[in-house]
């Protein structure tokens, strides 16, 4: 594969690698729309990314990448998952089995099957300690541990203890969630606000 240089004719191409920086990307690389003005290119089975020009910036170098979120893109290589920043440099290494895109200044990571959430210097916020949680919805995140469900604010504190069956995430101001088999909704402080008994 040859790769043109940036701002030079077409006719002067070399046989550089695909994770060479400052290259153009080859004309048959797959892309994907363009996130904080860096567009994902795949080449050789690896992902990397370039400026809106396709100007290569970060080395095609990872089996998975997501686009730029907060101002950082989740990569994977070698089954393990982590965090870039938008010069390339690697803020969260590659240690979790799974990781989400940074909302609310928080990423849901996992880690040995346990979920918990870092922050965008990788600091566990939230430490990886529950059975399973979901992304924050309104503040709140919702959380098992044990078989039990309950809410976190953003800071990881418990807000809503994990006392419920089963539970939802939070949408317009209110959860459903099950206790002892009835069914009803709560609000961000935990009272029932319908299908109370």
């Amino acid at each position: 594969m040859s790769y043109g240089l940036m701002g030079q004719p077409d006719s002067l191409t070399t046989d550089a690698e695909s994770t060479e920086t400052g290259l153009i990307i080859p004309s048959d690389a797959q892309t994907w729309e363009a996130s904080e003005g860096l567009m994902r290119f795949r080449v050789d089975g690896k992902i990397g990314f370039s400026d809106e020009s396709g100007r290569i910036v970060i080395k095609a170098a990872y089996d998975k990448a997501s686009n730029f979120s907060e101002g950082l893109a989740r990569v994977a290589s070698d089954n393990l998952e982590g965090f870039i920043d938008r010069s390339g440099k690697m803020v969260i290494p590659l240690k979790y089995q799974r990781v989400w895109s940074f909302g609310d200044s928080l990423a849901m990571v996992v880690r040995e099957s346990l979920y918990g959430f870092v922050d965008h210097r990788g600091i566990e916020v939230i430490p990886v300690q529950y059975d399973h949680a979901n992304v924050p919805e309104e503040g709140r995140i919702l959380v098992r541990d044990h078989g039990q469900y309950g809410y976190l604010d953003l800071g990881g504190v418990i807000r809503i203890p994990l006392m419920y069956d089963q539970a939802e995430s939070f949408f317009q101001g209110r959860a459903l969630v099950v206790l002892d088999g009835d069914r009803f909704y709560i609000d961000h402080t935990g009272r029932c606000i319908a299908g109370c008994e």
